[in-house]
């Protein structure tokens, strides 16, 4: 017995020596430089560390400090590096003042940065990544409880395409419970038309993981100023931007997030006023290959681009694009897809959303959606209503196989061949305004008897709906349970307030 625990106790001395230590460096201040500073924090960090080197805050602030810089910040070194400021009470700001907070370079030997529960304000950098930009592909960025705040990334047509007005990841890249707020990618002077600037707060390139969950996007935008005129061409991605070539395996997760107010405008310097959506994918912009992409229980609404109001997905060719439970409200396209736009793409799958009110401005192409591919498409119990305004189509769907069912229209010009069971039924009265019910987004419940309610494909019925509730429920009362059509599962819970009595 005292043999197997000497054996026992030395063999964890064994691995307490071999494994890397952890090595905590305090910030004690807010200056901008010098002992206890952040600055300081990071120049400490030390290169050939391959343990954990995490820089913690202790201000002794109930309320909150803010950290103002005046200074081009040092690189972040070391294998493994974390950036945390849940010690300090009423948290911690960030303001850059125009500098880029955190930077780790293409020739950095960093293999991971994390960052927590910090806001970083007003960063800027000509380039890529307003407020963070990791270069090196094989360095992780994750963002936990982040919030990222009017970052400004600038455009430069005589140096290197710049990405993210925010954040820039050449490498895999989680955010979790963040918040991007008032974000750009801007021109700086003017410059003819480029395809070199793009992504509003995010800009992710090359094939790695990408996740982003219960997060919020509102207000960001790629706004860009060039000289073509008249033509004037904004980037693409007014929140996100994700261009991903490369070999299969790869896997991008975008779910319970909210996608508000981002754009695409451009300002040509012979006019007065901004041309709006004048880049792809006025929320999300995707391209590439062999990606599994999926997209489930976001909010989309009032977010403006020339292809893809809420979501461009163009030329994504052998990935597989995964739409499921989002809400697709009041976006707008210039050109096609209102809502959303998959184009030129692969085997996709589009299920149980609800697209009410959106626009394109070009009466040839669906202001809810617009689908097109030489691949397969399914296409089933979605709502699709059109905005009052809006004469044009209500959506397209082509592709070199589709298959169609369970979906309620307000108008039927997007028939699909052997679609026996998707409705027009004209006004949609009992789709109700966007609100909380439950779950991280808004989201448009079907009033009761509604005729979306329980009348969905059941071989196509997403198993959760947008709150994370089970589906199939009764939601008619009639003791079975079937399917509903759109986002939203309605319950006998949900029917309770049918008279309007929430209060």
């Amino acid at each position: 017995m005292l043999y197997r625990v000497l054996m026992g106790l030395l063999a964890w001395l064994v691995l307490a020596a071999a494994a890397p230590a952890q090595t905590v460096i305090w910030v004690t201040n807010a200056q901008a430089f010098g002992p206890g500073s952040l600055r300081q924090a990071v120049l400490d960090l030390q290169p050939a560390a391959t343990g954990v080197q995490e820089i913690r805050f202790a201000l002794g602030s109930q309320t909150g400090t803010t950290i103002f810089l005046n200074q081009p910040m040092p690189d972040i070194r070391g294998a493994n590096v974390r950036i945390d400021a849940a010690d300090t009470t009423g948290g911690v700001i960030i303001d850059g003042g125009g500098h880029q907070q955190f930077r780790v370079p293409a020739g950095s030997t960093t293999t991971s940065l994390s960052v927590a529960n910090l806001t970083l304000r007003r960063g800027g950098t000509l380039g890529s990544g307003g407020c963070i930009s990791v270069a090196r592909a094989g360095t992780s960025l994750s963002l936990d409880r982040v919030t990222l705040e009017e970052c400004r990334a600038y455009y430069d047509a005589a140096t290197a395409p710049a990405l993210g007005g925010a954040v820039f990841a050449a490498g895999p890249l989680t955010v979790r419970d963040s918040v991007f707020s008032g974000n750009s990618m801007n021109t700086l002077g003017s410059a003819t038309v480029s395809a070199n600037a793009n992504g509003g707060a995010i800009g992710k390139t090359g094939l790695h993981p990408v996740t982003v969950q219960r997060s919020s996007f509102r207000d960001n935008r790629v706004y860009l100023t060039n000289t073509d005129a008249p033509f004037c061409a904004s980037g693409a991605g007014g929140a996100i931007y994700l261009s991903m070539p490369g070999m299969p395996g790869t896997d991008v997760v975008i779910e319970d997030s909210s996608f508000v107010n981002n754009s695409t405008p451009c300002r040509n310097p012979t006019v007065t006023y901004d041309i709006d959506g004048a880049g792809d994918g006025g929320g999300i912009y995707f391209y590439g290959e062999y990606v599994s992409l999926r997209f489930n229980a976001n909010y989309f609404e009032n977010n403006r681009g020339r292809r893809g109001g809420g979501i461009g997905i163009i030329g994504a060719l052998a990935s597989t694009p995964v739409v499921t439970n989002n809400t697709f409200h009041r976006n707008r396209a210039t050109a096609s897809g209102g809502g959303l736009l998959i184009l030129n793409c692969c085997y996709s799958q589009v299920l149980n959303n609800t697209f009410s009110e959106n626009v394109s401005l070009s009466s040839n192409y669906g202001g809810q959606f617009s689908l097109y591919g030489g691949g397969t498409l399914a296409l089933f119990n979605n709502i699709a209503t059109a905005a009052d305004t809006d004469s044009g189509l209500l959506c397209n769907a082509s592709s070199g196989q589709i298959s169609a069912g369970g979906n309620l229209y307000t108008r039927n010009d997007c028939p699909v061949a052997g679609d026996s069971s998707s409705q027009a039924i004209g006004a949609m009265p009992w789709l109700q305004a966007p609100s909380m019910s439950g779950g991280y987004v808004l989201s448009q419940r079907s009033a009761y008897g509604a005729p979306s309610i329980d009348s969905a494909d059941e071989a196509h019925c997403v198993p959760y709906d947008v709150r994370g509730i089970v589906r199939p429920v009764d939601g008619d009362g009639d003791l079975v349970a079937r399917c509903d059509v759109g986002a939203v599962e309605n319950s006998l819970v949900d029917r309770l307030f049918k008279d309007g009595f929430e209060d």
